[in-house]
């Protein structure tokens, strides 16, 4: 009888290592993607929650000279960003698909206002203020997220 407790006990214990290992992992997964841009890449954090979505880059010192924010959306819309708690200036890259349909450059970190886009996109990027200009970023250029 102890003989077939033994097993008993074993058995489940197998069965509950066997369990967790099925599990999806408790490790966040990593949101960092590249962007490429006109043969330029850059270090993306990808965003694509509402939480995560307000902060956006809000309460931040900097930002890397090859890094940006990718905000992804699940539809096509007329998104509009703030700069709210920002400590540096940004330029806005509003993304249709692969393509790039507005840019805002140059927008300064304490701007009160929102920045609009009239024209819907399901992606939209933020780097630092004057990469577009200095990478020759420009309306229609193809954007590949690796």
């Amino acid at each position: 009888m102890k003989k077939i407790i033994i097993i008993l006990v074993l058995i489940i214990l197998a069965g509950g290592v066997f369990y967790l290992f099925l599990q999806k992992s408790p490790m966040p997964e990593n949101k960092d993607k590249i962007v490429s841009i006109n043969k330029h890449e850059l270090r993306v954090e990808i965003v694509n929650d509402a939480q995560e979505r307000a902060k956006g880059l809000g309460e931040r010192e900097s930002l890397c000279d090859s890094c940006g924010m990718l905000f992804e959306f699940p539809e096509k819309e007329k998104y509009s960003f703030w700069m709210k708690d920002m400590n540096f200036p940004l330029d806005i890259i509003w993304i249709s698909g692969d393509k790039i349909v507005y840019i805002v450059k140059n927008i300064s970190y304490n701007f009160k206002g929102s920045i609009n886009s009239d024209i819907e996109a399901n992606r939209v990027l933020e780097i630092n203020a004057g990469m577009t200009d200095e990478y020759g970023i420009k309306e229609g250029d193809k954007v590949i997220v690796k």
